[in-house]
């Protein structure tokens, strides 16, 4: 009995076999660059989208600079200003005495042509001072914030910014019409054009700039 359990030998079962000797599929240079590749893509566009978050949360949008500077004019303004019949303006300059004291106002109406000269800010003059700027006539925040632009570049090259916004002083309220452009020498934003169109207590339209090439 003893001596038939001894010519018993053991039999492994192959399938028992420890999987850590299987040998492993040698990685090609092919299979291993696509790898790298679908890595390297995934790394962009996840840099690209945090990009583009950081660029809107911390970088300024251009319709809002421009909105800023055009505001900035508007509340500084203290230079003559008129519309746009300027023979008009410069025939009523030259009727007027030499020693016209620099801050009166005075104001001419030719047909349809309405002149405004002030010594004085002619945008706080009217509807006083402070003056604020928003984006809609509504209460709702989201609303005023939101600035109707149109942001284009022409066929040299150059970038141009058109905003419109809202103002709005103590005694009275009006319209602001804007375009600016990034001039390619010195990399500046400068006015193409700043209209004031005052529309309380009494209607004029200002222009505050206007570009003239050099």
């Amino acid at each position: 009995m003893e001596k038939t359990r001894k010519d018993i030998s053991t039999v492994e079962d192959p399938f028992d076999a420890p999987t850590y000797n299987i040998p492993e599929k040698p990685v090609t240079f092919a299979e291993g660059a696509s790898y790298s590749v679908i890595i390297l893509v995934g790394l962009g566009i996840a840099a690209a989208a945090g990009y583009a978050v950081f660029k809107e949360l911390i970088f300024e949008p251009k319709e809002y600079k421009i909105f800023g500077k055009a505001l900035k004019r508007v509340q500084e303004d203290g230079q003559v200003c008129a519309n746009l019949c300027f023979f008009v303006l410069e025939l009523l300059l030259l009727s007027q005495p030499k020693d016209l004291n620099p801050s009166m106002h005075f104001h001419a109406q030719v047909g349809q042509c309405d002149v405004q000269v002030m010594g004085k800010s002619a945008v706080r003059v009217r509807i006083g001072s402070p003056i604020t700027g928003y984006g809609q006539e509504s209460r709702n925040r989201a609303a005023r914030q939101r600035i109707s632009n149109r942001i284009w570049t022409d066929e040299d090259g150059v970038e141009h910014v058109e905003v419109n916004f809202y103002i709005r002083g103590p005694h009275g309220a009006g319209k602001v019409y804007t375009e600016m452009f990034k001039d390619k020498v010195d990399k500046q934003w400068k006015f193409t054009y700043l209209i004031a169109e005052i529309k309380s207590p009494s209607p004029a339209q200002l222009m505050l700039e206007s570009y003239v090439p050099a």
